[in-house]
């Protein structure tokens, strides 16, 4: 896959970049998943339309964190380690993230974006590789939970790369992500984000593949450093 930028390590705020790095963002993303489309045999065109139809959802003005540029950051992080993503895992990655709402309850978000990602996508899929996908999308919400199935494992990691960057570049993700949640009394939002954090570490690790162990000890760092913050 092309990059144009540096996602995997710049963190943009899509809603924040001028029309030209944004026309770049959009490229990027659409060329990237109707490649992926025409590649299980949509035409160009239809593989064109499905991808703009996602990149739409993930450019919304109210998402700083949770756009397009997250994903292409999964996927230029991937190609940067020669991790190897199965054609499930990708799909799942490029929709795991298309419906994301900070007022909604939790696994929500992932229920609806496993819809999302059913409705683009039937009936190219079997009904096999269809659930598959959708529960890859799914166990994107399990990231507190100590027992996964291996099979979700690298995923969650690659979910939660930003956690391998050094503690200032980790800072401008999860400034990108507080923002999102602009509407929420600041000492509310701060609660929360500890809760959560906290959790990640009770859990006695942060990633679970053998490749990302060696980014365990910067992650632990990052997540205690947000919590005492």
């Amino acid at each position: 896959m092309e990059f144009n930028l540096k996602y995997s390590t710049e963190f943009y705020d899509y809603s924040k970049m001028i029309p030209e790095g944004q026309a770049i963002v959009k490229s990027d993303f659409i060329r990237g998943l109707t490649e992926e489309l025409m590649g299980i045999g949509y035409s160009e065109e239809h593989g064109w339309f499905i991808a703009n139809s996602v990149c739409g959802q993930m450019t919304n003005p109210s998402l700083h964190y949770h756009t397009a540029c997250h994903v292409l950051g999964i996927f230029q992080f991937a190609q940067e380690h020669n991790i190897t993503l199965s054609n499930e895992e990708a799909f799942a990655i490029w929709f795991h993230d298309a419906i994301y709402f900070t007022s909604s309850k939790p696994r929500d978000n992932e229920r609806a974006s496993a819809m999302f990602f059913q409705s683009m996508t039937y009936p190219k899929f079997t009904t096999a590789e269809t659930m598959k996908i959708v529960n890859l999308i799914e166990a994107t919400a399990l990231h507190c939970e100590d027992k996964v199935a291996t099979r979700y494992h690298l995923l969650l990691d690659l979910d939660l790369f930003n956690f391998s960057m050094p503690p200032e570049i980790c800072k401008l993700s999860t400034d990108l992500v507080a923002k999102e949640y602009a509407d929420i009394p600041p000492e509310d939002y701060a609660k929360g984000r500890k809760a959560f954090m906290q959790k990640l570490l009770s859990k006695g690790y942060v990633y679970r593949t053998e490749y990302f162990k060696q980014f365990e000890k910067q992650a632990r760092e990052n997540i205690e450093a947000i919590i005492n913050n």
